[in-house]
């Protein structure tokens, strides 16, 4: 068994020989089809920004503007005020002007937070900051509708009652039987405890 393993890690070594990190994420975002914006020092040439979405998460975000959950999906070098604001400012320009997001969903990053105050918080009705262990989006709705943020499991609950109640609607939506079974998955199985 060992064997397999070692020939599997220099398999992987010699696809990565000559590539940093950074252009082997850059090159297995372009191999998914993520769209990817960055920006560089300008002597060294050193990405310090870099922020990906899914084509499918930009669709969901035009279809559906009104929350927004600023997560993961950023590399930045330093979790300052005015590199959360360059990653705000496309976010910014991917909206359409008149439709902003009503709440924005963060996970209790000051800097990030203050960016937001610089950027977009005068199209925003409600910011909410949720507790950083893993569930927060969920901790958001359950804030948002009234339940308190302890009743995210019963968000979770209602999600995946409503992923098999209109399992046909979300299937053509999402054009994939399997991608339905790992939101159930992911809906059903998780660790209760904070992270």
């Amino acid at each position: 068994m060992k064997t397999i393993y070692n020939v599997c890690h220099r398999f992987k070594v010699k696809k990565k020989v000559g590539r940093s990190q950074m252009k082997q994420l850059l090159g297995k975002l372009a191999e998914h089809k993520y769209i990817e914006w960055h920006r560089c020092e300008q002597n060294t040439m050193v990405v310090i920004d870099l922020l990906w979405a899914h084509p499918f998460s930009l669709d969901l975000f035009h279809a559906f503007p009104r929350v927004l959950i600023m997560d993961s999906s950023t590399y930045l070098q330093f979790e300052r005020t005015d590199n959360y604001v360059w990653a705000l400012n496309i976010l910014r320009g991917l909206m359409d002007e008149n439709i902003f997001p009503e709440v924005i969903v963060t996970d209790r990053e000051l800097a990030l937070m203050n960016a937001i105050d610089v950027c977009i918080r005068p199209y925003i009705k409600h910011v909410k900051d949720v507790s950083p262990d893993g569930h927060c989006g969920f901790r958001s709705i359950a804030g948002l509708i009234g339940r308190g943020e302890d009743h995210w499991v019963e968000v979770r609950h209602d999600l995946l009652q409503e992923l098999h109640t209109y399992n046909d609607l979300y299937t053509k939506l999402y054009e994939s039987f399997k991608r339905i079974e790992e939101l159930a998955y992911s809906l059903t199985y998780f660790d209760a405890k904070p992270a």
